[in-house]
């Protein structure tokens, strides 16, 4: 959670000291426990959609999630790209408005990249 970047740096700041208090909680927490819509086998190469389900925990609060993602395969390396889309509430959080400058939107949308290879 330290490294969250939204594009503007004072509501970053903000977000990790106030909101999220990474200091404190300085990981978020996914836990998967079930894959939807996966072929297995993988195709050898091609992109499949599918949804990872599983649990999120931020700070200390745990809620059952649904990541949407995307697998590309080429040459045996897998390329997963994974996001969601909640809402501050979903978690516990409260939207925060500092003046007119600082402020975020109700939902948060994380996205992560893997890239795994089989490995030798």
């Amino acid at each position: 959670m330290r490294t969250l970047r939204s594009g503007e740096a004072r509501r970053d700041n903000y977000l990790r000291r106030n909101t999220l208090e990474t200091d404190r909680y300085p990981h978020a927490v996914s836990v998967p426990t079930e894959v939807r819509g996966l072929p297995v086998p993988l195709p050898q190469t091609g992109t499949v959609s599918f949804d990872l389900v599983g649990y999120l925990t931020i700070r200390d609060a745990t809620r059952r999630v649904i990541w949407e993602a995307n697998v590309t395969i080429n040459d045996g390396v897998l390329s997963v790209q994974a996001r969601m889309v909640f809402r501050f509430a979903g978690i516990g959080l409260r939207v925060f408005r500092l003046s007119v400058v600082l402020s975020v939107e109700a939902t948060i949308r994380l996205e992560t990249d893997l890239l795994l290879r089989r490995g030798s």
